[in-house]
């Protein structure tokens, strides 16, 4: 799918977590790439080629990576990608979900809620450190490879940002 390997761009190389709103289907994610493909080869930033990347991970999460030797893809490269993406959700039928909900794993199924409820399923017991997230505000390769992407509640900004039942003093 990519065009070029997420392994052969190095750790500065900026990316863009986008969810879905939904499971996405095994035809719906072979759209997607086709589109990211086309979209990529012709990535540019000011007139220079964008050296990029894409996956789907999880059925839901788009990862789009972008390096431009000796720069940084500039506001005009970015929106480019915005676009792209917002014209590929509207083509395939999906919409993208808030920038701001929360993601985690229960029962093997990943589920999306807003930060006010995941706050309250803290509180009360219902997810815990130990709950799988994911976390859609990584903005590095480094920091994918490094982190990681699903994790622990406990290692991710979850745990600074909700009190957790388990740790209730």
């Amino acid at each position: 799918m990519t065009s070029t390997p997420f392994d052969s761009l190095p750790d500065s190389a900026r990316i863009w977590i986008n969810a879905a709103d939904r499971d996405l289907s095994t035809r719906e994610q072979g759209q997607i790439k086709d589109l990211l493909v086309e979209f990529i080869a012709g990535w540019s930033s000011h007139g220079r080629k964008v050296e990029g990347s894409a996956a789907i991970i999880a059925d839901r999460f788009v990862v789009i990576a972008a390096y431009i030797p000796g720069g940084d893809v500039s506001g005009c490269g970015i929106d480019a990608s915005v676009h792209a993406l917002a014209g590929i959700a509207e083509t395939t039928g999906f919409t993208w979900a808030p920038a701001l909900d929360v993601f985690y794993k229960q029962d093997r199924e990943i589920r999306q809620v807003d930060r006010m409820t995941f706050s309250d399923l803290a509180a009360q017991g219902h997810v815990a450190p130990d709950t799988i997230v994911y976390d859609p505000s990584l903005t590095t390769l480094g920091e994918w490879r490094s982190k990681g992407f699903e994790l622990p509640a406990r290692n991710a900004w979850h745990s600074r940002v909700f009190r957790f039942e388990s740790e209730a003093v």
